[in-house]
């Protein structure tokens, strides 16, 4: 029998969170290991949502209900860092999960990576992993983007599913059943679709550009991404996947990922 890997993320419905001082709580000290000294401020509900078990706060960090934390403590205890957090205008218990689990899981040999123009590392176009290190791994991050992306198992997804708690959304990141047969069918088709998009693309902008416009009511792309605003004034973001259709985040989490981007105009799409 197969395995999945998934990335953890926050629905759109969920209770939203913010610090209220811009004390020494800093976003990148969350990348896979203990933090031994914690001066974490105060934080207040910025939007209640209609989920309150997987709470949103900027950066991606997991921020569970106490009755999250009830059904998934076993799951996850060995391998997180729990921070009660001091929440000042609702009457609630969130705790902060500070994910400690850093495994070299990413197989490059098959995976394809995204590279700035100088090189650099930003993103997967498509992940592979390494079987044996993430057999009975459920909750973990690797170490190239490990203050941003947050993977849990099968286990952990169907804890979640039959428990019936609500905020919580899975993207599924790596199929231990595709064969390499397969993947290379899909990936050609994807990078023909890419390459299409690439060359009847217009001008080119930056991220606050891109920002201004889909403000304006637009639609921007950049290669496998696309951003627009719904009916009801909602960012959306979605995400090109192999099958070359597009996923779109269910998430007020803005993937570091985008913000170096270079933008282009297009048509809405219909979600």
């Amino acid at each position: 029998m197969g395995m999945k890997v998934w990335l953890l993320c926050c629905e759109e419905s969920s209770m939203v969170i913010e610090s209220i001082s811009n004390s020494s709580f800093h976003l990148d000290e969350f990348k896979g290991e203990l933090i031994h000294d914690w001066s974490l401020p105060s934080f207040k509900v910025l939007k209640k949502g209609r989920s309150k078990d997987f709470a949103y706060l900027s950066g991606g960090i997991p921020i569970f209900s106490e009755r999250s934390l009830e059904v998934l403590y076993e799951l996850i205890n060995d391998h997180v860092q729990l921070v009660d957090l001091d929440i000042v205008n609702y009457d609630t218990n969130l705790t902060l999960v500070n994910v400690i689990n850093l495994i070299n899981a990413v197989d490059y040999s098959r995976s394809i990576p995204e590279l700035s123009p100088w090189g650099k590392l930003r993103g997967f176009h498509k992940y592979c992993l390494l079987e044996k290190e993430v057999t009975g791994q459920h909750i973990f991050k690797t170490p190239e983007f490990p203050t941003v992306e947050v993977f849990v198992s099968d286990q952990f997804r169907e804890t979640v599913l039959n428990s019936k708690l609500k905020g919580f959304q899975f993207i599924e990141v790596w199929d231990s059943e595709r064969t390499d047969e397969l993947e290379r069918e899909e990936l050609k088709r994807y990078e023909a679709y890419v390459n299409n998009l690439e060359q009847n693309k217009g001008p080119e902008f930056g991220w606050s550009e891109a920002i201004e416009k889909v403000e304006q009511g637009k639609a921007v792309a950049s290669k496998a991404w696309r951003m627009q605003k719904d009916e009801n004034g909602t960012l959306q973001i979605a995400r090109l996947e192999l099958n070359c259709q597009y996923s779109w985040l269910k998430s007020e989490v803005i993937p570091p990922i985008l913000l170096g981007l270079a933008w282009h105009e297009v048509e809405k799409l219909h979600t």
